[in-house]
Formats: structure tokens, sequence, C-alpha cells
């Protein structure tokens, strides 16, 4: 009897043990249904060409592309050395992720409204350069916006090179007290400009408001909720975590997000982010002729899906890193590249000829 009961008990262990192992498998990989592109009504044919062609590198230096359709991995490649558990680079896609941060902690009621001014937050400093009516009026809306005024050029010469601000960004002693010492070029709200640095100050002000690194505070709050384990994060100077594009992802985590955003802020029945933070993050406060607008840290540019031009949103970092989330065909597509050196880039053609064919 008592062999029995010890069997029976042993089985009893040996049976936990493997649901715990099948759950954390299943964390890992995101509780991912993988299916056949059929069976979620992509064309399978013209998916092959796809895989074909990126083979033959005849679309640009793609590493991995991976496409979500009604909540199911339908489809995923690997190229250039790249694996399924391999973490990649996201650049600026750290961007949006940053943007998450700061909407849940305003859905936590750590910021009161993001009309104020960020100065209060980030300036820990005696005193710091150029300070003038205009700068202490920077609202966080404002800097989520890309709409701060502060001078900034990281556009005209390649990152790396003396002239791009970004480089002296990454070159300082203080990251933070870099980016608030650069003079004013206009009154802020005017126009968009392009500015890692303003992503840098939301690095502080979610270490002000939650009393974490935003690290921490990305591992406690989204990271942890959407099964996220394996990241790399790297710091700019003083250990303050690099928001404007210091994380590395792997490609189905990066999908995980795109879902998340792709479902209004929810996942598996929590709501992590308020549906009003997503809407607002993908309004374009700035929008230009060619149809690109910018958000919350989030881009937009539009395409046309089934005979209807529509904006896509999507989060986007340097060497053609992207996240897309298209709602019109409950679709994510997620993109990671190595055209680091500015090469022609085929990601139009990748999603127009192949990817959102393949859905009509």
């Amino acid at each position: 009897m008592n062999k029995l009961r010890n069997f029976l008990l042993f089985c009893l262990i040996a049976l936990i043990s493997a649901c715990e192992s099948e759950s954390d498998i299943a964390v890992e990989n995101g509780f991912w249904e993988v299916v056949d592109p059929t069976e979620v009504s992509l064309d399978n044919g013209r998916l092959e060409t796809l895989t074909a062609d990126l083979e033959a590198e005849n679309l640009g230096l793609v590493s991995s592309l991976l496409l979500v359709k009604d909540g199911k991995l339908a489809y995923e490649y690997y190229g250039l050395g790249m694996n399924v558990d391999q973490l990649h680079v996201n650049y600026s896609i750290t961007k949006s992720i940053t943007s998450a941060l700061v909407g849940i902690a305003h859905k936590e009621g750590l910021l009161d409204n993001i009309d104020q001014p960020i100065l209060p937050f980030v300036n820990t400093f005696n005193s710091i350069g150029n300070e003038n009516e205009w700068k202490r009026s920077i609202t966080i809306e404002q800097v989520l916006q890309m709409r701060s005024g502060i001078e900034w050029d990281e556009v005209t010469h390649n990152y790396g090179s003396p002239q791009n601000s970004t480089t002296g960004l990454i070159n300082s002693t203080d990251w933070i007290k870099h980016v608030l010492d650069k003079p004013m070029a206009e009154a802020p709200g005017l126009s968009y400009n392009y500015n890692s640095g303003c992503t840098i100050l939301l690095s502080g002000l979610i270490e002000s408001v939650s009393g974490r690194s935003a690290e921490e505070y990305a591992q406690q709050q989204l990271f942890s909720q959407l099964g996220i384990k394996k990241y790399d994060w790297q710091n700019g100077s003083n250990g303050l975590t690099n928001t404007g594009f210091g994380l590395s992802l792997r490609p189905r985590d990066m999908a995980k997000f795109g879902l998340l955003y792709l479902n209004e802020g929810q996942w598996q029945g929590n709501q992590i982010i308020d549906k009003d933070w997503i809407q607002r993050s993908w309004t374009p406060y700035s929008q230009f002729e060619n149809g690109f607008g910018y958000g919350y840290q989030w881009k937009m540019f539009p395409f046309t899906i089934r005979g209807n031009t529509v904006p896509v949103p999507y989060a986007n970092g340097h060497g053609n890193q992207y996240i897309f989330v298209v709602k019109e065909l409950d679709l994510i597509v997620v993109i990671t590249s190595e055209n680091f050196d500015r090469q022609p880039s085929f990601i139009g053609k990748i999603l127009t000829e192949y990817v959102f064919a393949s859905a009509e």
C-alpha cells in the first residue's frame, strides 16, 4: 500500500512538474499558436515567394520577419544567422515601448496629467544651461510628441558623426543634463523635430514618478505581464535606462508588444494600458505631405489595404527594425534587418506586394 501511495505521489509530482515545464515553455514562446498561413486566410504561395526573395537578399538584409494574424503566429522567417531565441537590437522601437511605460504610469495615477511641465520631474541639478521661459514650459506631452522645441539634429548627419546630436548625447557624462543644457530652437509645441534626447528625458520622468529605473518599471509593469523573460536593455550615463535606443528583444516578443496594442491594451483579460492612451499614441499630432504622421513615440504612414488608404501605426528603429500594427487585417508584422549602412529600403515593397497582398 505504501509503495502504491509513493508511486501515485511520484506520478502526481511528475505531472505537476511537467505542467509547470510546459507552462514555462508556453510563457517563453509567448503562448503563440503556430498555424499554417492558410488557416488564417493568408496566401501561402505568395508567402513562399516572399521567403525565396528574402533568402536571396532581393529585399534587403532582413534577418527576421514574423506575421501574427488573428492572434496566431502564421509566418516566421529567420535569416543571416538569426534564430527564434536570439535577441535583436530594437534601436528606436525602444521609444514606443517607453511611451507605453509613460501610459502605464499615467494609468496607475503616478502622473496626474501629461500637460504639466516635465522640467520639475527631471531637473535634479543646481543649474542647467540656456534656461528660459520656453524651456520651463515644455510639457510631458510635447516631449512624447517630439515637439519640445529643443535644438537637436540627428537626421542631417549619420549616427557616429560628431555633428549628430545623438552622438554628442552618447559621449556626454550625464545624459539628462546634456539634453536639458541644449538651447531652445523655438517655443515648444510649434513643430516636430525627431529627438532621441526627448525620450531620454522620459527615462528620468519614469524614474522620478515610480522610484524605479525605467528598466525595472518595464520588467514589473509590462514585461512580466507579457511573459517577456529574455531581453537586454543598455544603460546610459549614471545607470540611466537608455529609453531612446537601448533595448534588444526577440522578434516573437516584439510581436507580443504589437499584439498588446492591437488588442487596445488588453493582455489575457488584463488592461495593461488604457485604450485611450493607445488612441492618443496613434493620433498624428504632426502630419506631413507624404502622409507620415507622429503621435506619442509612434509613427503612422498611409497604406492601401483592400482598396482603402488607411494610416498604419508602427514602431521603427535604425537599420529597418519594425513593428507594424494593421488593425484592418488583424495583423502584426515584425521585421528585423541589418540595413545599417542606409541601403535602399524594401519595407514598402515587402508590405504591399507580399504581406498585404497575401491577405487580400
